[in-house]
Parts: C-alpha cells; structure tokens; sequence
C-alpha cells in the first residue's frame, strides 16, 4: 500500500466528511465532560458524596490532541490525584489519601469513559445529536521513576511528540485560511483538501455560527490548542520565564559597561514620519505579496 494514500477512504463518497468535520469541533467539549465526569466516578467507588470529593482529592492532568492519518482527533492524557489544598499550603502538590491508588483512578477512567457525551449539532439542520468516546481505550499506570520508558521521563517524552503533529505532515495547514480560493492552493492530498473545504461550507450555515468553523477550517474544524491541562498539573509558563531570566542573569558575565534601567517611557507617534517612508513600506508590501503568490503558482504548475 502506498504510504501517500494511508488515511484515506477507499471510497470518498461514503465517508462523512461532515460528521468528522463536527467530531473534531465537539472534541474540547467532550474532553470538559470526561474530566467531571471521572471524578463523578472517582467519588462513587470511593464512596463519597461527589461535593465531598473535592475536600479529599484534586484531579490533575494534561491533555495532548493528536490528529489520525484520516484527519479525525483523538486524546492522549496523563492523569494524576492530588491531595486536595490546605488553606496553610495551597500551592502543595501532596500524594492523594493511600486508598485513592492508580487502580482506583483507572476504573474511574474505564466507568467514566462511555457515560460521557456532548452535544453536537447536524450539518443540514439545526437539530442537536450527541458524540461519545470510540471504544479503543489504553490505560497505563506511571510507575514512580524517571530514567524509564514508563516514567516520568519517558512519559514527557511521549507527551512532547505529539506536539510536532499538526493536521498535515507537510505544515501547509499552519495557519487560517482567509478566502475558499486558498483552499484549492494548498499542497495537501484530496482526503484532507475534501475535510478543509467541508470545514468552510459548514462555517457558512447560519445554525453552526457558533462553532466558528471557518476560522478553524485549516485544523479540520478543530478547536482550541493542541495541548491542555488542569490549572495545577505543573508549573506555568510564567514561572518557567522567571526561573530562566533568573539564570541567565546568575550566569552573566561580569562587563564594565553600567546598564541603564529606564521606568518612564511617552508616547511619540505611530506610522510613517513621511510620505516617503510610507511608499517604501507599501512597495515591499506589494513585493511580497507578489513572491507569495508566484510560488504558490509555481508549486500548482509542478504539481
């Protein structure tokens, strides 16, 4: 089989390019419900009240969005339960009470999984269906090391290459698209260039306005980052920025030059101060576009 063509249907007349236009826009949804969902369950097999559960444990995770061959998302997630907060440690990242084990949160996950669905509306009318999870489930449990392909390494590692996935293996689907006629332009196969197209007619009818799909038709309707997680899985990017400037500035060799810490600053102005400077800026503009739109006539003629 020609590996160009893994991914596509055998017959494009039978797929429903609509339906998987709509599965991927209901995927953030459906990913919202799972996580209250897993603790609704969490607290049934621990035997609590669900408003109790929260006073006892915290579910922790990220989420990674990875597109199929075919163009449709599917999940990987890492999951985690935390002690619930003190008031004196509010920020503490504590193992969970010992009877809330891996196992316990796996059967909450196995219970929670096909109970979940989010509402989706149909392509043609303004009737509302329901999507769910497929029934390929892989649960593992982390063991507690690092250096492993199970550990906290290994599983960073695993996280991390679905972040080099978009929905094409060429990055011709890396930005939004701003008029149909680019669609025709873009240097993807028929299956995909067909999910794209779909994307923008159905951001078009007026029931699906919501859903933005036009704005989202260059990730296959789509929504959202690629990545996720809950507000207490890691650190934050803030602090990361922090802890490197705090680096680099330990780590700095010593000049004589004295550093200049400005704390006021006016506003001057904005645009062109001439005319002159205005038609310069305006031919590279032009000149740009112009190479832009060459290449892409370029790659239509070689294809």
């Amino acid at each position: 089989l020609d590996d160009a063509l893994v991914g596509q249907p055998l017959c494009p007349g039978c797929f429903d390019y609509a339906g998987a236009v709509l599965w991927n826009a209901s995927v953030g949804e459906l990913w919202r419900r799972t996580t209250i969902t897993i603790q609704r369950q969490l607290a049934r097999l621990a035997g609590l009240p669900v408003r109790q559960l929260a006073s006892v444990v915290r579910l922790a995770f990220t989420r990674v969005a990875e597109y199929q061959a075919r163009g449709l998302v599917h999940v990987h997630a890492v999951l985690r339960l935390d002690a619930a907060p003190s008031p004196a440690q509010p920020d503490a990242c504590l193992p969970p009470p010992s009877t809330f084990t891996a196992r316990l949160l796996a059967d909450a996950v196995r219970a929670a999984v096909p109970r979940v669905a989010a509402p989706v509306p149909a392509p043609d009318t303004d009737t509302a269906g329901s999507v769910g999870w497929g029934p390929q489930l892989d649960i593992r449990a982390i063991p507690d090391t690092e250096d492993t392909p199970e550990g906290a390494n290994g599983v960073a590692g695993y996280v991390a290459k679905y972040a080099t996935k978009s929905s094409d293996g060429k990055g011709a689907l890396d930005h939004r698209l701003r008029t149909a006629d680019e669609i025709a332009e873009l240097d993807v196969n028929d299956h995909l260039r067909r999910l794209v197209s779909t994307a923008w007619i159905l951001g078009g009818r007026p029931h699906l306005a919501e859903l933005r799909l036009r704005a989202w038709a260059h990730t296959l309707g789509f929504r959202g980052h690629w990545a996720s997680r809950s507000r207490r899985y890691s650190t934050t990017l803030k602090a990361l920025r922090l802890a490197r400037q705090a680096w680099h500035r330990r780590h700095a060799a010593p000049s004589d030059t004295a550093t200049a810490h400005v704390g006021q600053w006016r506003y001057l102005g904005r645009g062109h101060r001439t005319a002159g400077d205005a038609w310069l800026a305006a031919t590279a503009g032009q000149n740009a576009r112009q190479a832009r739109e060459l290449s892409r006539l370029d790659l239509a003629v070689a294809a």
